[in-house]
């Protein structure tokens, strides 16, 4: 039973991860066409990017995200200009952001002020968890911007609190686990229930339904 299931284990398809690429490019490279393009990015040794992960594009050099795109190809390692060794990925970049997501932008949301890619010396792939991914593709769609397919963003117009909201609504939802699905954080719907609370202490909160993931 036990050979079983590890041999079930190991035939699971690959679930995509999801990667902040560190790039060094000027303001020339980082414009994406609508209909987007391909371009090769060198990163230092990273032997996890794979096939379809999902990426989002930093320039260090405009400090902040110009745009996302998915892998197409992971190649070998090679030799850059300054003999450091690289690892070469073919990109498919599939939106450029009319504007860049800057430091400044992320400083105000507390989910993505944790993981501002500053400070680091090399050009790296860094791994995102799935609740970090998702609270950057909510962010990129309050933006007016589109994300890669990911959370789902809760807009709020009403002036009033609704009377009934999902628990998918209020949470970032992170892995799933063998207890169920952790959770990474709180959605901008939910801050937006602080804010209509504390502006009107009276009000009723909405009752909270459950949900399945």
């Amino acid at each position: 039973m036990v050979a079983c299931h590890l041999s079930c284990s190991r035939n699971m398809p690959r679930q995509p991860s999801y990667w902040i690429i560190l790039s060094a490019q000027h303001v020339t490279d980082t414009y994406i066409p609508p209909e987007g393009d391909t371009w090769v990015y060198e990163v230092a040794p990273n032997d996890k990017l794979k096939k379809n992960d999902t990426v989002y594009l930093w320039s260090n050099i405009e400090q902040g995200f110009f745009g996302w795109g998915t892998i197409i190809e992971t190649r070998k390692l090679i030799k850059a200009y300054d003999e450091r060794e690289r690892t070469s990925i073919l990109v498919h970049r599939a939106k450029g952001f009319r504007h860049p997501i800057t430091i400044e932008l992320m400083r105000t949301d507390p989910n993505l002020r944790r993981f501002i890619p500053t400070g680091f010396d090399d050009l790296y792939a860094l791994p995102l968890r799935p609740g970090q991914a998702n609270a950057l593709n909510d962010f990129i769609r309050i933006h007016n911007l589109e994300a890669p397919s990911g959370s789902t963003t809760i807009k709020w117009f009403a002036e009033e609190i609704p009377p009934q909201v999902t628990v998918q609504a209020l949470i970032i939802a992170g892995d799933r686990v063998s207890e169920g699905v952790l959770v990474e954080g709180v959605s901008y719907a939910w801050y937006e229930i602080v804010r209509m609370i504390s502006r009107n202490p009276n009000c009723k909160p909405p009752a909270i339904t459950p949900t399945s993931y």
